[in-house]
């Protein structure tokens, strides 16, 4: 869990500059928790499809707050993570927003933003977290899907 707890503090030092950063969770049975952590704010909105109880999340509730003498916000906040210096120390939760409370065109936005994350981030021969050994690298006929912003190989 640390490790994790290490992994969210570091990802929100990378991308300060961003207002806020998606963090998928808990994939079960029809039901996509994500949580949209606003460091700047202190702020981590929870975002339920089902509206399950706040246990269902409190592990990563904690992880963002508090784990035993380690948090990944305190962490964020001492290594010069930009932060409302009014906002105490631990990170304000506002659980349980439904996904029905959603607009259409914002809930289009957060699908276009999670697909161009995929395209650039996971799939793209230049993303930070592609890896040569996995079968999208290894295989031809995932060449046009790694390379999709070259003209070559879309199809249309």
């Amino acid at each position: 869990m640390r490790r994790v707890s290490a992994y969210i503090a570091y990802m929100m030092l990378k991308r300060q500059d961003r207002h806020y950063i998606w963090a998928p969770y808990n994939f079960q049975l029809g039901s996509l928790d994500s949580f949209m952590i606003q460091p700047k704010n202190g702020v981590v909105t929870v975002f339920d499809s089902l509206d399950y109880d706040q246990s269902t999340y409190k592990e990563f509730i904690l992880i963002l707050q508090n784990l035993g003498n380690f948090s990944a916000y305190q962490h964020y906040i001492t290594n010069g993570g930009i932060h409302n210096p009014k906002r105490p120390k631990e990170m304000v939760v506002r659980p349980r927003l439904c996904s029905s409370r959603l607009h259409e065109q914002q809930i289009l936005n957060i699908g276009s933003d999670l697909c161009r994350f995929i395209l650039r981030e996971v799939v793209n021969l230049i993303g930070t977290y592609y890896h040569q050994e996995h079968e999208l690298a290894q295989e031809d006929k995932y060449v046009s899907l790694c390379e999709w912003e070259n003209q070559e190989y879309r199809q249309g």
